[in-house]
């Protein structure tokens, strides 16, 4: 009995000293990545690429950064076949663009904000169309439109600079049909 207890009394002691040394490495390990984060490890760390990529366990390609050959910057995050599925982009005019791409790459839905400040958010079905568009316009009036199956703007909402509603409708080749307002 006395063994089992001298043993038990022994192991508590290994197990509290083991918790001291993993305490202490974490502590280690945090002041490290703290030093390097704030420029105190050495001084700044610089890693120029034309392409960045991190692969997965399988050496998959998850994540790619480069910069093309029109000067946009690129973030594309990739599914385990390798397709892109989120895309983040920044071109040389200044347009800022996110997308959201299906299994099969046809872009589903992005967010764009132009070099000029101007937002538009799109949803696309699933060959690729926009159904409903999101935006303002270049006269900054805020507007939702719903196009048909060929892409064509059939129906619209907007909020004109005089603060009042318009719903718009078109027909087949785009043109104002109906304009409904508030008086």
């Amino acid at each position: 009995m006395e063994r089992t207890a001298a043993l038990e009394e022994r192991l508590a002691r290994v197990e509290r000293a083991l918790a001291r040394w993993r305490r202490a490495a974490a502590g280690a390990a945090a002041l490290a990545l703290a030093l390097v984060l704030t420029g105190q490890g050495g001084g700044p760390v610089t890693v120029a690429a034309e392409r960045i990529v991190l692969r997965d366990g399988e050496g998959r390609e998850r994540l790619v950064m480069a910069v093309d050959g029109e000067g946009a910057a690129t973030l594309a995050l990739r599914d385990e076949a390798g397709q892109e599925r989120v895309g983040l982009s920044l071109d040389r005019a200044g347009m800022a663009g996110f997308t959201l791409l299906a299994a099969d790459g046809g872009a589903r839905a992005g967010f764009v904000l132009t070099g000029d400040g101007v937002p538009a958010i799109g949803l696309h079905d699933a060959q690729g169309r926009s159904v409903l568009a999101i935006g303002v316009n270049d006269q900054g009036v805020p507007f939702i439109g719903i196009n048909d199956p060929r892409g064509v703007t059939r129906g619209a909402w907007a909020v004109g600079a005089d603060g009042k509603a318009q719903l718009v409708f078109f027909d087949g080749q785009g043109h104002v049909r109906r304009r409904v307002g508030e008086d």
